[in-house]
């Protein structure tokens, strides 16, 4: 190897290392490149094959390499596990962002108008086929719907649903035979209940004025047009 090439060696071999040390490729693999080069035309005394053109293909080599490992570094940004972690991100960043929907308004609850009643009409409200649950204490006309459960088919207290149900609770009762047979007859009239039955009568009466809402009063037949 003359001076000339012998310079031109060192100069290439600066000019590598500092593209080594940007493209990440070692020093000691360019040289091993170069060198191999200029040994081949030395051992194969080609003169076509001068150390110019020996360095200009190590700097190709370089840029090429250089190329790939840039590449290789933008593939391994797209990896499924990458993939799967930016969407899972994205997604949990919607689901906190996001507008809440608009709270729904409860619903209301149609209005009771307060009604006369006969023993006659109040019958109907007595929770079957998912009408309203109605009894009477006394003349005043309760909804016990929201006690459906008690008050309804099925339940203990079922005989009372839609009638006159004041002699049953007075007296701790509830069948059919504490109940107003007649109903277009006049009203029970509760006198013949001593002491203890009109005290009991009052307790379920108290306890029915705090749990559920009055919706009208009871008269007998006839007596609607007099309320």
């Amino acid at each position: 190897m003359n001076a000339g090439s012998k310079s031109s060696y060192c100069n290439h071999q600066k000019q590598l290392t500092n593209c080594s040390l940007q493209s990440g490729t070692t020093t000691v693999d360019l040289i091993s490149i170069l060198s191999h080069l200029l040994l081949l035309e030395g051992y194969n005394g080609d003169p076509g094959i001068s150390t110019e053109s020996a360095m200009d293909y190590v700097e190709k080599r370089v840029a090429q390499e250089a190329a790939k490992t840039a590449t290789a570094a933008e593939s391994t940004l797209f990896t499924p596990l990458n993939i799967i972690l930016v969407s899972v991100l994205l997604y949990t960043a919607y689901a906190i962002l996001r507008p809440s929907p608009p709270p729904k308004l409860p619903k209301e609850e149609p209005a009771i108008v307060f009604k006369t009643y006969t023993p006659r009409t109040l019958l109907p409200f007595n929770g079957e086929n998912d009408s309203p649950v109605y009894l009477a204490v006394r003349g005043r006309v309760f909804d016990v719907s929201r006690g459906r459960n008690f008050y309804g088919p099925g339940g203990p207290y079922e005989n009372f649903a839609g009638r006159d149900a004041s002699r049953g609770l007075a007296k701790g009762s509830f069948d059919e035979d504490m109940l107003t047979e007649d109903l277009d007859g006049p009203l029970d009239t509760l006198a013949d209940l001593n002491a203890d039955e009109l005290e009991a009568l009052q307790g379920w009466e108290e306890r029915f004025l705090e749990k559920y809402m009055v919706v009208g009063k009871l008269v007998a037949a006839g007596e609607e047009t007099k309320a």
